[in-house]
């Protein structure tokens, strides 16, 4: 009955490991695509919802000057900061190398997003303490919200890609709505 117990045990743990390893991040803890991706699909019942991507400004040269552990530490950094940013409805994800998203349930106007954004953007001012460092790094964000702009949450994605690298064009360290003539441009 022991042996029984513990092979339960063992099984839930396993389980347990491969639920995480399915829906968070392993660098961060943060839920990743998948996950955000669920929890998209879950927002779509609320009426609408506002996706915001995020990819750090510079982040290649930081990663060649500090190296990788530094840099990993960054993001980790990163990831606190924009957990302690946002509202607690909202999800924080990671989805992989310096891209985060932050999905926002139920929100009704642009002026909330922008509000959003801005306390982001903001968040970006201080320095990141990283190993005894002060390292300072801005964010490019993109938005889009369900259903104005796709009722599919894939073209959402690239929606919310196609305005973070318009904020990038645009200078970095700001933030963009997707809009339609960004697809036409760039289908042209």
């Amino acid at each position: 009955v022991l042996s029984v117990g513990r092979d339960i045990s063992e099984i839930d743990e396993y389980r347990n490991s491969i639920h995480h390893l399915t829906f968070y991040d392993t660098l961060t803890n943060l839920p990743n695509r998948t996950m955000l991706i669920e929890r998209m699909q879950a927002s779509k019942y609320g009426k609408s919802f506002g996706l915001i991507i995020l990819d750090l400004d510079c982040f290649k040269e930081i990663n060649d000057t500090l190296g990788h552990r530094m840099a990993d530490k960054l993001l980790c950094a990163v990831a606190d900061r924009l957990l302690q940013t946002v509202h607690i409805r909202h999800t924080v994800a990671r989805l992989g190398g310096d891209e985060f998203a932050v999905l926002l349930p139920k929100i009704g106007e642009n002026d909330d997003m922008i509000a959003v954004a801005s306390e982001i953007v903001n968040a970006f001012e201080q320095p990141f303490r990283v190993s005894g460092r002060d390292v300072l790094v801005s964010a490019s964000l993109g938005m889009t919200m369900y259903p104005n702009d796709s009722a599919d949450i894939h073209t959402l994605f690239c929606y919310a890609d196609s305005a973070m690298y318009h904020a990038k064009k645009l200078g970095r360290n700001n933030f963009q709505f997707y809009s339609k003539e960004l697809t036409e441009r760039t289908l042209e």
